[in-house]
């Protein structure tokens, strides 16, 4: 097995430098780069250290104190957080971003009353923006949360004032047109609601959210008319549903519109459809009970279901459409980072493996799991912090982490030029990963249309080895063969597989092929490849500290001491001793083996040899000399 990261070990040593020595230089940019990084890197005690230093350098530095509010407030330390936040907007009046957090802070803590007057109390200085690609996300999200706060409480004119603020000031507009829509059609203002839609659509286009409030507009408009569930209205289900269609070609992840489709299907009675789905729908959201229950009933009217008088309640005759986005929005202020993404994960990997070669392996687990925050689905970092559990026998958590790092089809092998074309090449036939959330991805997954993350199935062989599931344990050396085809290490291990499955045959013919690939590559504590440019891009830290030809030639040993071959067994356990000469082991059997033989001065030269080594059966086999030499007397 192996600890793998994708960045040179000198960022890690230059990070943990400033970590130990803080505040070793006076240069204000270089205090504000390192606060940065540390802020990114969810370090948010130190970062508050390193930009209160900047701050005694410089009081007058724009959004320090919003950094320091935001560190604070991720801290569960509320009240320094409103502190510097104020301090923010009354020193720099057009910081807009500052005015959002501390609407979004207030919000978290259920005081959003407090946050009417903050433009007029502090003489806000916010004018409006185009939006564009780099406008920051959180521009306008306060004016938003305010939005959806009168909305809620049945204020539509103040509701649209803020929904107006927020669009004006740059806030993503295909959201506020969505939420100013939605104000019109809970009036029952049908036509203005269509009217704003239409408008939305000429000046952001065909946009998923767009089609999905015409679907709802379309089934608003209906009860006008017609009775619910008449014959018409029915019609009405099925004519909408284009819409939601039209939605989920845009966005296949979009959950409401596929539950929408799954509702209308299910009310039409076609269950199969329905049930497709719910199955879709709850890739997404593995964890939602209503969904397993709706699926559970699909199947059920179809005698799929697995165990068909477990329902708790009665499978209701109709479904209701739903609107979720709309009616509780993502109201997350999103943290932008100073850093690249790929640079903060770097330096997060290096952190924790620096704390595990310390012996701090929970520290490195924290660290590891902060990295997951940064993106759910890093190859990596999940492939490291499921080594971590294995380290601590926790099974089930590392197979967890190891399955979800194979999901990425970002990362590739970069040795494995031929079998990385085939992949490419395979790839465009295959269903796209990118829409199955983690929690969802499976062994079988990962094994049939993963990556080509190597260390990520040896870990998993691994896992299966120590749980007894064999065959799953060969599958996943198997793959480690197939991304690898010399790598002696996944030959040993799956030779090892094979021989708990006592299918001795294929155990002897991988031990043999680990041993034919090890010569030729000398293994090494830490293996560092270059790419063409010559950048460092990996570093792999071998578990396993003897050679992978000695483990062979024991595991052979064994093998043919099991089978009853005397003579082959020998031979194998003294090409073992040959590669290191201090195992007790090998000297201990080969004692045995001689004196099965008749070879007695040979039996004594071995278990003699075992006594310079071993203390583990040190009284048998001074009980076994003592015989034998009394014999030979």
């Amino acid at each position: 097995m192996r600890f793998f990261t994708k960045s040179p070990i000198l960022i890690s040593l230059l990070f943990l430098f400033f970590i130990k020595f803080p505040f070793s230089g006076t240069d204000k940019d270089d205090i504000l780069k390192s606060a940065d990084l540390l802020l990114d890197m969810l370090e948010y005690d130190t970062a508050i250290q390193y930009y209160k230093k900047a701050l005694s350098l410089d009081p007058n530095t724009m959004e320090v104190r919003k950094n320091i509010a935001y560190a604070y407030f991720q801290l569960g330390k509320n009240e320094e957080a409103m502190k510097y936040l104020k301090e923010e907007i009354t020193l720099f009046p057009e910081d807009g971003d500052a005015y959002d957090l501390l609407v979004y802070v207030l919000f978290k803590l259920n005081k959003i009353e407090e946050a009417y007057d903050l433009f007029e109390k502090y003489n806000l200085k916010i004018v409006k923006s185009d939006q564009t690609e780099q406008t920051p996300p959180n521009i306008g999200l306060g004016d938003l949360v305010l939005g959806v706060h009168f909305k809620n409480k049945g204020n539509f004119d103040k509701a649209k004032k803020y929904f107006m603020r927020a669009h004006d000031r740059g806030f993503n507009p295909i959201k506020c047109y969505v939420q100013l829509i939605d104000v019109e059609l809970i009036q029952d203002k049908l036509e203005i609601a269509n009217t704003l839609l239409f408008r939305a659509t000429n000046l952001y286009g065909f946009q998923p959210e767009f089609y999905f409030l015409y679907g709802i507009l379309g089934l608003e408009k209906s009860k006008v008319y017609f009775p619910e569930k008449s014959a018409f209205y029915f019609t009405v289900l099925r004519n909408i549903s284009i819409h939601f269609k039209k939605a989920i070609s845009i966005r296949p992840n979009f959950k409401e519109a596929l539950f929408n489709l799954a509702a209308i299907s299910y009310n039409f009675n076609d269950y199969k459809r329905a049930s497709e789905y719910f199955e879709r729908t709850l890739k997404l959201e593995p964890e939602n009970e209503r969904i397993k229950f709706y699926l559970d009933c699909s199947l059920k009217r179809l005698n799929k279901s697995k165990d068909k008088d477990s329902f708790s309640e009665k499978c209701p005759k109709n479904l209701v459409l739903i609107k979720d986005f709309i009616d509780k929005p993502d109201l997350e202020y999103k943290y932008q980072y100073k850093n690249d993404i790929l640079f903060i994960l770097q330096n997060i990997n290096n952190l924790a493996i620096e704390f595990i070669r310390k012996g701090k392996l929970h520290e490195g687990i924290k660290r590891f799991q902060n990295g997951l925050k940064i993106y759910e689905g890093s190859p990596e970092i999940n492939h490291n912090l499921g080594m971590c559990y294995f380290l601590l026998g926790s099974l089930k958590e590392s197979e967890k982490y190891a399955i979800i790092s194979t999901k990425s089809k970002v990362f590739y092998k970069p040795k494995v030029r031929k079998e990385l074309r085939k992949f490419k090449n395979e790839e465009k036939k295959e269903l796209s990963n990118e829409f199955i959330s983690p929690k969802s991805w499976t062994f079988e997954d990962a094994i049939q249309r993963g990556n080509y993350f190597l260390e990520a199935y040896d870990l998993l062989g691994n896992i299966y080895f120590k749980m007894k599931d064999f065959y799953k344990s060969i599958e996943a050396f198997k793959k480690v063969i197939e991304i690898d085809s010399q790598d002696s290490m996944g030959y040993y291990n799956l030779g090892c597989s094979y021989y708990a499955l006592k299918e001795y045959d294929e155990a002897e013919k991988n031990w043999r092929k680990a041993i034919r690939y090890d010569r030729r590559k000398k293994e090494k504590a830490e293996d560092i490849k270059e790419d063409q440019k010559g950048e460092i891009i990996r570093v792999s830290v071998l578990v396993l500290k003897r050679t992978v030809s000695f483990h062979s030639y024991k595991s052979l040993g064994s093998l043919y001491e099991e089978k009853g071959n005397t003579k082959k067994a020998i031979v194998s356990y003294r090409k073992a001793i040959e590669i290191f000469p201090t195992d007790s082991d090998c000297y201990y059997e080969l004692g045995k083996l001689y004196l099965k033989e008749g070879d007695k001065q040979n039996a004594i030269k071995y278990l003699k040899k075992y006594l310079e080594y071993g203390t583990e059966k040190e009284k048998e086999v001074k009980e076994l000399l003592k015989k034998l030499r009394k014999n030979i007397q």
